[in-house]
């Protein structure tokens, strides 16, 4: 008798939940690879000629701010720094493009407030492309770079490799260098894990599969409160989207955007070594998204049991 609903909560456990949380891990790894390489590139020595000169062979990991002066056939950037020139290999890890404009260009330059500088990247919200190099079309002389990688000094010349570097970085942008690294940590966090691609599959499949379910010989043939249950578990997804549970949906979404910055914050705290601070920006988004995600299930818990009662009542 309740083989309708144990069908509908094992569809619903693999396309609403499994597939969706697979993608957000995947997702999120991407994000933590990202700022890791970010944070290394921040904490990594900046290149100088007079650390190479007189030199051969590697010299270590370092960071190189520069225009790019022209470009090798064979995929090596020639980069012109503060006081030399030299070459970077960007490799195939991939290329971080911030969008055109510098969204922290007219903030005080003097110890500019990290929530200030929260503040103008969040009104920006700017988001960063990754791209590999072979895609990524010509660049122009003059064209601001960021790189972290390893160098290594080849007939006198510093190399700068990146796919010699796990961890290592390459960043296009067209404003200051100094914003370039915060800008790129604010710009590549996802709006929200949970809804990538791997969600909308999810959910494509699942609404199908329920729709055969709901079709089914064996649905047709049971109790009306079994059927009903079925079926409202079947399109649990648009639940939220009726009332009264849209007005829970829309409290998550306020709660969730609310500690989506609060986390953005905090790396840019992290970024600046201001550990403390970044913690508490920390807590504070833990204790927002939390409320975000019991808000949403209760909305739901509510929706589903006004469904199943209607559905019920339908049925009979």
């Amino acid at each position: 008798m309740l083989t309708p609903v144990l069908e509908a909560i094992g569809l619903a456990l693999l396309f609403y939940v499994a597939v969706p949380l697979a993608g957000a891990f995947r997702v999120r790894s991407l994000w933590r690879s990202v700022r890791s390489r970010i944070l290394a590139a921040r904490a990594a020595p900046r290149w100088r000629f007079e650390r190479g000169a007189g030199l051969e062979g590697t010299l270590g990991r370092y960071r190189v701010e520069g225009a790019i002066e022209a470009l090798q056939g064979d995929g090596r950037i020639w980069v012109r720094a503060a006081d030399s020139t030299l070459i970077v290999e960007p490799g195939s890890e991939g290329v971080l493009v911030l969008p055109q404009g510098d969204p922290l260009a007219n903030q005080a330059a003097e110890s500019p407030d990290a929530d200030g500088t929260a503040a103008l990247l969040e009104r920006a919200d700017e988001r960063v492309d990754k791209l590999p190099w072979s895609r990524l079309g010509a660049l122009f002389e003059g064209t601001r770079i960021l790189a972290h990688g390893t160098v290594t000094i080849e007939a006198g010349v510093p190399v700068l490799s990146v796919a010699d570097a796990p961890g290592g970085l390459v960043l296009i942008h067209d404003g200051d260098d100094s914003h370039a690294l915060e800008r790129a940590l604010w710009s590549a966090r996802a709006r929200n894990e949970y809804w990538s691609p791997a969600t909308q599959i999810g959910m494509a499949a699942g609404l199908v599969s329920m729709s055969v379910l709901a079709g089914s010989a064996l649905l047709r043939r049971a109790p009306s409160f079994v059927a009903a249950a079925a079926l409202t578990i079947a399109f649990a997804p648009a639940l939220p989207l009726a009332p009264p549970g849209v007005a829970a949906l829309m409290l998550y979404r306020r709660l969730w955007d609310a500690g989506r910055v609060l986390r953005a914050r905090r790396d840019v705290l992290r970024l600046r070594d201001r550990l403390d601070e970044a913690a508490a920006r920390e807590r504070a988004a833990d204790l927002l998204q939390g409320s975000a995600a019991l808000v949403l299930s209760a909305g739901l818990a509510v929706n589903a049991g006004l469904a199943w009662a209607l559905i019920r009542e339908l049925l009979r």
